[in-house]
């Protein structure tokens, strides 16, 4: 059985929804804008694991923070490696 797909958000507008909610033609219509917000959502998950590498060498935690933002964030090993590298005596 074929997955059922939802329909535009655009209002009055019937097309399949083929990514992020938009039909074919809205989803090229607001390239920028979807790429842009994903832009921002990655600079947002990348912060806070920063924030929680830096906790964790502060207060010493052997990496309890930074683990717990990197499974919330689905962050892979590889993005954590190369931002806990930027970090002196981090040892991810």
């Amino acid at each position: 059985m074929a997955k059922e797909t939802g329909t535009c958000r655009i209002a009055g507008c019937d097309g399949p929804d083929m990514g992020n909610g938009y039909c074919r033609r809205h989803y090229i219509q607001h390239w920028k804008a979807i790429k842009s917000m994903k832009s921002r959502a990655d600079r947002v998950r990348l912060r806070r694991l920063r924030e929680a590498v830096i906790r964790d060498l502060i207060e010493g935690t052997d990496q309890s923070w930074s683990q717990k933002v990197k499974k919330e964030e689905r962050i892979d090993d590889d993005t954590f490696a190369e931002i806990a590298d930027k970090f002196p005596g981090s040892s991810a």
